[in-house]
């Protein structure tokens, strides 16, 4: 099974699995990359970020791969 994570506007995230099931909850991006490598064996394909053009710089571009 392939997941992702989906960041939330308060830079919290979500761990989903490929048919949209949300798995969990954790407090940011990289926590939850960690948890979908240690409990399901498996890199996330990609992160869905929030952003906002206020708030984005070009540097945001590179740390979106995983």
């Amino acid at each position: 099974m392939n997941y992702y994570v989906r960041e939330l506007t308060d830079k919290c995230a979500v761990l989903v699995a490929e048919d949209g099931y949300e798995l969990d909850y954790f407090p940011s991006v990289q926590v939850a990359v960690c948890a979908c490598k240690e409990g399901c064996h498996a890199t996330p394909l990609y992160i869905e970020r929030h952003y906002s053009y206020l708030e984005s710089s070009p540097n945001d571009f590179e740390s979106s791969f995983v």
